[in-house]
């Protein structure tokens, strides 16, 4: 091991230890996304306990799964996270681990194909919320609630990008220590253990140790020269949101369509040597495409409003009852055709209930409907020129 990697690694966790020597047993939280910088932050703090004979604080960690996650990236975070939990359980450390998700009425099937949400993007990114935030949060509130307090543990590092340095700098109350309080979590303090860490040396690091239980980090390297992106990380608020859908490849939601084109997970699937999430990439742009035509969309909100921009084009609404239902019929098909499962049963139930409402909404307003849709398609077509 190089000289200066080991003297970052020491420094590190000396970090760790002094944080985990404070006076009091306020639990841990490590934030773990699967992704590089979160691996390091998990592999140091497991280290150290293992260097140790007294536990005094137990340590969470918790991982987001938006149930339409990048299916590498989560099958991968999902083995590190059970070899992890094997290896402590075998050595009476204590840390558990807990995978979130959002309830089967907040999930993205339900909200596009049940409630008829539009797909997610820059200017209406309800994804965000539902899907990471919310479940995530609840299980910190869980632990605050039963512990009074919580000190959450994030992979942030300073050269990740300027808004997130900047992010890191707005909260800092240790700039030494790299302590920061939570901008809505109360009785939650973030330590970012790694926050200095160059992303060279983040990467000799990964390449140079070995897993807890002897093996090589080879498969999350591997990950990244396949994709040549980096992860979406835990959100746990939405300052963090700027993570998602910029303009590098990042790992995500395979569904993803706040970015224009899914870097990452072309380039996964293209390195995988047999295309096979090919039928997903096409699925996703697709339905990009069907949310863009007019006539697969309500002229009025979900509440039955209609809103117009400043020019007095109307804005489109949700998906139409019939629009869901074709969406619903590919979905169904992509898993006839991939062979994977897509949707639940519970989401298919809670799809159905809400269609039941959009006919409900179709019929009291179906009066202004047919008017309000042939004016958006004449808008459509007269800026089509």
């Amino acid at each position: 091991m190089k000289i200066n990697i080991a003297e970052i690694e020491s420094k590190v966790l000396k970090r760790i230890a002094k944080q985990y020597q404070e006076i009091g047993n306020t639990p841990w939280v490590i934030a773990y996304s699967g992704g590089k910088d979160s691996t390091l932050v998990l592999h140091l703090v497991m280290k150290y306990l293992l260097s140790i004979k007294v536990h005094k604080r137990h340590v969470y960690v918790v991982c987001n799964d938006t149930l339409v996650e990048s299916p590498f990236v989560m099958n991968l975070a999902r083995e590190y996270l059970n070899n992890f939990q094997k290896f402590a359980d075998s050595k009476n450390v204590p840390v558990s681990f807990e995978i979130t998700q959002p309830t089967h009425y907040e999930t993205f099937w339900v909200n596009i194909i049940g409630k008829g949400y539009p797909p997610p993007s820059r200017m209406f990114r309800w994804c965000t919320d539902r899907l990471k935030i919310k479940p995530t949060t609840e299980y910190i509130k869980r632990i605050v609630s039963k512990n009074g307090e919580v000190i959450m543990l994030l992979g942030s590092r300073f050269d990740e990008s300027q808004q997130r340095a900047k992010s890191i700098n707005k909260h800092l109350v240790d700039s030494e220590e790299f302590l920061s309080t939570h901008s809505t979590l109360e009785n939650c303090t973030i330590f970012m253990p790694v926050a200095d860490v160059l992303v060279e040396d983040l990467w000799e690091m990964i390449a140079i140790f070995k897993t807890p239980w002897g093996n090589t980090y080879a498969e999350l390297i591997q990950l990244y020269k396949d994709a040549l992106g980096g992860e979406c990380p835990i959100v746990l608020s939405k300052e963090d949101t700027p993570a998602c859908g910029n303009k590098s490849a990042r790992f995500g939601c395979w569904v993803c369509t706040v970015v224009e084109k899914d870097k990452s997970l072309e380039g996964l699937n293209s390195n995988s040597n047999s295309n096979q999430f090919q039928k997903q990439i096409d699925f996703r742009n697709w339905l990009l495409s069907f949310s863009q035509q007019v006539e697969n969309r309500y002229p009025f909100s979900r509440k039955g409003a209609v809103r117009k921009r400043d020019d007095g084009s109307i804005i489109p609404g949700p998906f139409t009852l019939s629009a869901r239902k074709e969406i619903f019929q590919k979905i169904k098909s992509l898993e006839l055709n991939t062979g994977q499962k897509l949707i639940s049963d519970k989401e298919v139930f809670v799809i159905r209930e809400e269609w039941g409402n959009a006919s409900l909404l179709e019929q009291m307003t179906s009066h202004t409907v047919g008017r309000l849709r042939k004016e958006l398609v004449i808008k459509k077509r007269m800026s089509n020129g």
